[in-house]
């Protein structure tokens, strides 16, 4: 598979961490709602009907009855708007994205970033049976900047992977689990590894990261065995926690962050020139 129209790279600023969680987690928005409306019902509770109040004009039993009931209705009105909010994150996951996800020619599922002119890529259709996958950084004259969470996960029988070049980032888990995944290529365009991204590949052993690489996140080659030694590039200047198995050697330049990292976590390593 391959990209049949050419790419231009425009200045567009990449997707925001904040404008990620929301389009990607609505759990998220669904728990700032919740305990939004229950503070909001607990301040006008505490405000509007004093609960001391209560006690003395009705004395302790049915004060205490009463009071219950007004926590439990306090309860019940978030629980409200709780399903309220998770029916609104629901409808806009089966009808809004059903209605902007396209699938290319070539099979690849993608949505607008909703913060720059590119696309995501989302899904592949045949994820199931590709053995060797190669990402355009173009489909269908739209340009690709990102290959989103879990795009690619689970895909059993994978072998191989290689990006092109003009695509960013790899999105958290976007390749996990891939458990016949022997190589990967990944372009010096991308900046950004997420978390879980290449994690859980038993046989991958063949890595290339290219020098423009910044950041390698939590767990990205966690349970990797296979991966014997990487080069991590000069430009890297931040690795996260578990990034790499232990069994992984380091192949770093002098002075440089990843051997500092690899000294601080205690992670073997060699210096290249």
């Amino acid at each position: 598979m391959s990209a049949d129209s050419s790419f231009d790279k425009d200045d567009s600023a990449e997707d925001s961490t904040i404008a990620s969680i929301l389009d990607d987690n609505p759990a998220f928005v669904l728990l700032i709602l919740t305990v939004g409306f229950a503070l909001l019902f607990g301040t006008l509770y505490l405000t509007l009907a004093d609960f001391v109040y209560i006690f003395i004009e009705y004395g302790f039993t049915l004060g205490v009855i009463i009071n219950l009931g007004i926590a439990v209705a306090i309860l019940l009105m978030s629980s409200l708007f709780y399903f309220i909010a998770k029916g609104i994150c629901l409808w806009r996951s089966k009808f809004v994205k059903k209605k902007i996800k396209t699938v290319s020619a070539t099979g690849f599922v993608v949505m607008p970033s909703f913060v720059n002119s590119s696309v995501k890529i989302i899904d592949f259709n045949n994820r199931k049976t590709i053995r060797r996958l190669f990402i355009p950084s173009t489909l269908d004259n739209k340009t690709v900047r990102e290959i989103a969470s879990n795009a690619f996960s689970e895909s059993p029988l994978l072998t191989s992977v290689e990006i092109e070049d003009g695509i960013e980032v790899v999105g958290l888990g976007a390749f996990q689990r891939c458990v016949e995944l022997q190589s990967a290529s990944l372009p010096s365009s991308l900046c950004q590894i997420d978390s879980r991204a290449f994690s859980e590949n038993p046989k991958l052993r063949t890595l290339f990261l290219s020098e423009g690489l910044i950041k390698i996140d939590d767990c990205a080659f966690f349970k990797c065995p296979s991966l014997r030694s990487v080069m991590i590039p000069r430009s890297v200047c931040h690795i996260g926690r578990v990034a790499f198995d232990k069994s992984t050697t380091l192949l770093v330049h002098p002075n440089s962050y990843a051997e500092a990292w690899a000294i601080k976590n205690r992670y073997s390593f060699q210096r290249i020139n």
